[in-house]
């Protein structure tokens, strides 16, 4: 709590703050304002973007976006599981055509 105290009273003294729709031209790539609602509710790789409200309107900052992204870099998510790809081994597929009848 401490922690979230502090980095709100950095947001306010020391970066200039920009509404949500603002703040997109900030990232690398182009992503859409559901996105980056989406990195402040629920982050991403335990990684969550710093904003404020202020009279009802979320701002954050640009650098609060690149340490986002660097944080994000640098967090290895919990408990990676590999992404499949959808492609099968050799084996896999000898298995397949087998199992129907067809030529290996």
């Amino acid at each position: 709590m401490a922690k979230q105290i502090i980095d709100h009273i950095r947001l306010l003294d020391e970066e200039p703050l920009y509404t949500l729709c603002e703040a997109l031209k900030f990232f690398p790539h182009k992503i859409s304002r559901a996105s980056i609602e989406r990195y402040i509710r629920r982050g991403t790789r335990g990684v969550a973007l710093e904003t404020i409200l202020i009279g009802g309107r979320r701002l954050t900052s640009e650098a609060a976006i690149r340490r986002f992204l660097i944080e994000q870099q640098n967090t290895a998510p919990e408990n990676a599981q590999p992404t499949p790809t959808g492609k099968m081994s050799a084996r896999e597929l000898n298995k397949k055509c087998k199992k129907y009848g067809l030529p290996e």
